[in-house]
């Protein structure tokens, strides 16, 4: 049931690739993160806050992000969230720029699921072109 005005996060899997050693391999890895669903509002603050500031994807991030899973430090133990951990995260270009990625993919997804539909029986695009007949 939707609940109005509750706080919504969500998980997501985000999918990288990564170099694999000195081959010059690529290999893909990945893991969550709970993401906080920003309101329309919210959400065009944060884009033009963005490109205004002209801020960096791991500068960003972690607006939106209040938790991952599925991922391990270089020693192979489980890494728990903290904000140190997510700097540490977000630090590699490749994976802030991955997880933002799956954050706006995750949007677009939400908005086809919810509004792509045919036009209601009556009503008429809007003209594709101002070209005068």
């Amino acid at each position: 049931m939707y609940k109005l005005g509750q706080a919504q996060t969500y998980w997501r899997t985000v999918k990288l690739w990564q170099p694999a050693g000195d081959s010059g391999a690529l290999e893909e890895a990945s893991f969550d993160v709970r993401f906080k669903w920003l309101d329309e509002d919210a959400y065009d603050a944060f884009i033009v806050q963005a490109a205004e500031k002209r801020l960096r994807d791991r500068d960003v991030a972690p607006t939106i992000i209040t938790g991952f899973r599925k991922l391990q430090a270089a020693d192979g133990s489980d890494l728990a969230f903290s904000q140190d951990n997510l700097k540490q995260l977000l630090a590699d270009p490749l994976v802030a720029s991955a997880v933002m990625k799956a954050y706006i993919d995750s949007r677009a997804e939400a908005w086809e699921k919810n509004f792509s539909r045919p036009l209601v029986s009556g009503l008429v695009a809007a003209p594709t072109s101002t070209t005068a007949h």
